[in-house]
């Protein structure tokens, strides 16, 4: 599916599993999503943010990873202000909640929850994601929200039905059927 430009957010912050199909580290049914939307927020100009913890997740996967060079990646710390905000919108019993809901271990949630920090420190408004771990997060912070790369896919356009086509349309089908 193509990406339409008008849904693009100006800014956001990207998760680590959306950079991880978007630069080809993983293929499966979600890269090619990823990596539209990485694609069309280069071509348009727009920035995405790479928390600190996330490239620290990308480069304990490969020594060697390099974050992109373009002005639409820019990577943010995670510095006073976002451990502010961690400590205060999702403290530790509200990930240890969490944690036992969704089966995964807390240290999981404490990774997404420093990345859901860096995006409210940053001012971001959107988080791309595409796990429900995050949409958990963002549930307890109404002013993130989540979306996923195929959120910012065209709408597909409507199928005509023969009792919709035109007159013309309609002849011209009528005559391929006579002819078949």
């Amino acid at each position: 599916m193509t990406i339409d430009p008008n849904k693009l957010p100006r800014f956001c912050l990207v998760d680590t599993s959306i950079w991880i199909h978007a630069l080809g580290r993983a293929r499966d049914a979600k890269s090619l999503a990823c990596r539209n939307f990485y694609e069309a927020m280069i071509r348009h100009e727009r920035q995405m943010r790479m928390a600190a913890p996330t490239l620290a997740e990308l480069v304990r996967g490969d020594l060697g990873f390099k974050v992109p060079s373009t002005p639409s990646v820019r990577v943010v710390p995670f510095d006073r202000r976002a451990a502010q905000l961690l400590g205060q919108e999702f403290p530790a019993s509200e990930l240890k909640r969490l944690a036992a809901e969704s089966g995964v271990g807390v240290a999981y949630f404490k990774y997404d929850a420093m990345i859901a920090a860096c995006a409210l420190r940053w001012g971001e408004s959107v988080l791309i994601a595409d796990d429900i771990d995050h949409v958990r997060l963002a549930r307890t912070v109404t002013r993130l929200k989540v979306k996923k790369p195929t959120d910012f896919e065209q709408d597909q356009c409507d199928i005509k039905f023969p009792h919709e086509i035109s007159t013309v349309g309609a002849e011209l089908i009528a005559a391929n059927d006579d002819e078949g």
